[in-house]
């Protein structure tokens, strides 16, 4: 226990004498990146989307712009290569500039110099195998190496992760991954350090860190571990206290609260960065230790200015922060959601997408109730989410295969509750009969007939737009069609992932929870589209998507959501803005 101790005494020794050089190297690179690299690679995206005349990006439509737009994917792919040159090239200025810090030499000109050595050194081969390591190894990146804004942008879809969870025939697979990942992560932990530092060769690098680490698995492994506790606890503990102390001030009459949020979403932000530097020099410093020695020097001449004249730069940024946070401590909530029942049920209190469960979440009171239409083999819609029944309904079929008549025979069973298949017709009658409002969400299939778009409109159309239903779909083509066929009905596009904001004429964007910031809620108000967010389920995801300003939030869990709603109907309090400053920016 002790040399773990050790390690952390020397950690913090080292990060005192060197804090600001690690917060002007890193800050510094950090900023370039987010307001230069990824707004540029933003631009060209949306640019070769719009000369290719391709409205949207998503998973599924890669292929086909792979296939009928050459040019479009020979520029995707140029820009790809791009980020992720920037990407390493990041990398390598970052620990090189580490190196030099610890040797008490830091120059950016020569760290400049060092950098470009480094990347002229990397042949093509050991570029390709680089970065197929860096993939293999992304989700645990930010803990094994660097924390780099490129990276922080993939992440995994909260319905991805709550399938695997949910559904042990994938969890049990995934944490068998996710262990051996970690193993080999842990051995080949020098592999980029060699490279950049030495450098060497990728596959030599590979062949040291694997000696390297030679029966030191539990003795990295608990290091990492020590340094990720010691952070969450205390940053969690930094900014509950100051969420506390904001809390007191809320309390007092004006102008204390504002000039007090002010200040404190300035700790608050000054805790992140400082407590980031600590992060990637606490995390480089387990594998810098062994592959450099410390050449204790004065500072050079050139760095002697900048660091005299320190606390005058912190105290301009300070002056500048705090600006900033007078003007954010004024933004409010502009707009309260419509609630939308997810599946129709809420809080597992029934079988999804049947009347039985609709019945008891109508008590609830949501706006909407989202739900699920599938054809049928006899060209029939009936209510149903899944691709195949044997989930609900023990039958290995799809909708599909099966006509209206045996489909609502079947029963399926969920959460304790059984019910029977309910048909569109009966679904859209009890909830018409009650004045409840549908999101319907059109699900396709490549067993669906040519005309199913149609057939569903010349059917529902007249009725769904009578009684202002809603429609949702993931399919772009069904959406076209929807929005052609029934030019007056409200349409929405379902985005699972928030690759680039699409420019359509549907009427609104369905987006998955994770990956929707500000970015695309402010580009689809300029845009005069409504933004939903799916599936949005505790208390502090229901505040975080307040503050983006959505127009809608589907949910498992209204009440949860209604009390949240109720509370936000005043004017949120300065410690609540604190809280959602926290969830919304300091993952970045």
């Amino acid at each position: 226990m002790t040399q773990y101790k050790d390690f952390l005494v020397a950690i913090w020794h080292e990060y005192k004498q060197h804090w600001f050089y690690f917060l002007i190297l890193i800050s510094g690179v950090n900023l370039l990146v987010d307001l230069l690299v990824i707004p540029l690679f933003q631009f060209g995206v949306s640019g070769l989307l719009q000369l290719g005349n391709i409205t949207y990006l998503s998973y599924t439509n890669f292929l086909s712009i792979f296939m009928d737009h050459p040019f479009v994917s020979l520029g995707l792919i140029i820009l790809i290569g791009f980020l992720l040159f920037v990407t390493f090239l990041q990398f390598v200025f970052v620990l090189r500039g580490i190196v030099q810090i610890r040797q008490h030499r830091f120059y950016v000109k020569s760290l400049i110099a060092e950098t470009k050595q480094v990347v002229l050194h990397t042949n093509w081969k050991t570029s390709i195998l680089f970065f197929a390591y860096l993939f293999l190894l992304l989700p645990f990146f930010s803990v094994f190496f660097l924390n780099s804004p490129l990276l922080s942008k993939i992440v995994i879809p909260q319905f991805i992760f709550d399938e695997i969870v949910m559904e042990p025939l994938y969890l049990i697979p995934f944490l068998c991954i996710v262990a051996i990942l970690f193993y080999f992560g842990i051995r080949f932990v020098f592999t980029l350090p060699e490279i950049i530092i030495r450098p060497k060769r990728f596959s030599v690098a590979m062949v040291l860190s694997w000696q390297r680490t030679k029966n030191k698995f539990l003795f990295y492994a608990l290091r990492y571990a020590l340094i990720a506790a010691l952070l969450f606890v205390v940053t969690n503990a930094l900014y509950l206290g100051i969420y506390g102390i904001q809390s007191l001030f809320d309390l007092l009459p004006a102008p204390f609260p504002v000039i007090a949020v002010a200040i404190n979403l300035a700790l608050v932000q000054l805790i992140h960065f400082l407590l980031n530097m600590f992060a990637i020099m606490a995390y480089s410093s387990i594998f810098i230790d062994e592959l450099i020695e410390e050449t204790p020097k004065p500072l050079t001449r050139n760095m002697r200015p900048l660091y005299r004249r320190k606390y005058w730069l912190l105290s301009i940024i300070s002056v500048c922060v705090v600006a900033y946070n007078m003007l954010y401590s004024s933004i409010t909530v502009e707009k309260e959601p419509v609630t939308i029942s997810h599946r129709g049920v809420s809080e597992a209190n029934g079988v999804q997408n049947t009347i039985e469960a609709m019945e008891r979440t109508m008590k609830l009171n949501p706006d909407y109730i989202e739900m699920d239409v599938q054809e049928t083999k006899d060209h029939q819609f009936v209510v149903m989410h899944d691709k195949n029944l044997s989930k609900l309904a023990g039958v290995n079929k799809a909708p599909q295969e099966l006509t209206l008549q045996q489909l609502t025979k079947l029963t399926v069973t969920e959460n304790g509750y059984t019910a029977k298949i309910a048909s569109f017709d009966a679904y859209l009658k009890h909830a018409d009969a009650h004045g409840q409002k549908l999101l319907v969400e059109l699900k396709t299939s490549s067993l669906d007939s040519k005309n199913m778009v149609k057939n569903f409109i010349d059917q529902y159309g007249d009725q769904l737009e009578e009684n202002h239903h809603r429609m949702q779909t993931l399919s772009h083509q069904a959406a076209e069609a929807l929005k052609k066929d029934a030019p007056n009905t409200f349409v929405s596009y379902i985005l699972p992932f928030n690759f680039s904001f699409p420019t359509t004429d549907f009427d609104a964007y369905t987006m998955e929870q994770t990956t929707l910031n500000a970015t695309f809620t402010s580009k689809a108000l300029l845009a005069n589209k409504e933004v939903f967010v799916w599936t949005v389920n505790s208390a502090d995801d229901i505040r975080r998507s307040l503050f983006l300003n959505v127009d809608g939030i589907i949910t498992d869990d209204l009440e949860t959501l209604n009390g949240e709603l109720e509370s936000f109907k005043e004017e949120p309090t300065f410690a609540d803005q604190i809280l959602m400053y926290v969830m919304l920016y300091s993952d970045r």
